[in-house]
């Protein structure tokens, strides 16, 4: 017997693409789950859908259309047949099905749907490495060898405003407290090169006039992004689990405005600051 671990990305998910689905962050949870279950079970992962289409970037008019399909390297079209037949031959069932099965329950081969966030953090904490691993082995480009003291993840383009600094989903912080963050660590770690990520470029000017020297480089694309952010010692967070993920990957200390961020995913970060803006 042999069980295929197929993480499911949307509901809508038509193998050669996908409609709608979640960011590239919360798109790692199944990911991950599906890659530990492999390893449990001497299974086989079936490759993820990463391309979706998506009208909300489009109408925002944002840099990144979060598509997904070029951050991954194409899968050839043996594999991509290979796929198919499994999606359509094999009988699957449920993540949660699988895991109140009996071991010697199972009888032949079977596709398990690894689907949601389920538990977020908490059941992948030993998940860093081979997730890490696989990403990179996948990436259609290569992470650059840029890597600053401090990295910054200022994410704006599809979040809300949000009245003050803290923690709630999908809203952006303001630039001031990332500024504060930032020398709150060159005042009491003694680092001091900063480079910045963002989905706003027009926001980089505003960012640099504040914090001198501050390194910004154009995005290769969203994972590029994330494996690079995953190399610095200190990672200044957004609200959002973009950031978390470089955290995770990297074992970085991460920087938050609230506790609450790193609770309500349940992150295993080795060291977390918080900054209350000043």
């Amino acid at each position: 017997m042999t069980l295929y671990f197929q993480p499911r990305l949307s509901d809508f998910d038509f193998h050669l693409f996908r409609l709608v689905g979640s960011g590239l962050g919360n798109l790692l949870f199944p990911l991950a789950r599906s890659l530990l279950y492999v390893d449990s079970h001497q299974g086989v992962l079936m490759p993820p859908t990463w391309r979706t289409l998506k009208v909300g970037p489009i109408l925002r008019r944002e840099m990144d259309r979060r598509s997904y399909g070029d951050l991954f390297e194409h899968r050839p079209i043996g594999e991509f047949a290979t796929g198919l037949s499994r999606r359509l031959l094999l009988p699957s069932m449920t993540e949660q099905d699988f895991l109140a099965a009996e071991p010697n329950s199972l009888q032949g081969d079977r596709r398990v749907i690894v689907a949601g966030m389920e538990g977020r953090f908490a059941p992948i904490s030993t998940a860093a490495a081979p997730v890490y691993r696989y990403l990179l082995s996948k990436s259609r480009f290569a992470p650059r060898s840029q890597a600053c003291d401090i990295h910054v993840h200022l994410r704006l383009g599809d979040f809300q405003e949000a009245s003050a600094a803290g923690f709630s989903s999908n809203t952006r912080l303001p630039l001031e407290w990332y500024v504060s963050a930032i020398r709150h660590l060159q005042e009491s770690r003694g680092v001091t090169s900063v480079r910045l990520f963002t989905d706003e470029p027009d926001k980089v000017a505003a960012v640099k006039e504040q914090v001198p020297g501050l390194v910004y480089l154009p995005p290769v694309n969203a994972l590029v992004d994330m494996l690079e952010m995953a190399a610095a010692p200190y990672v200044v967070c957004s609200n959002s689990t973009f950031s978390l993920w470089a955290v995770f990957l990297g074992d970085c200390v991460a920087v938050v405005p609230d506790q609450a961020l790193i609770a309500a995913y349940s992150l295993p970060a080795r060291e977390v600051i918080t900054v209350t803006e000043r």
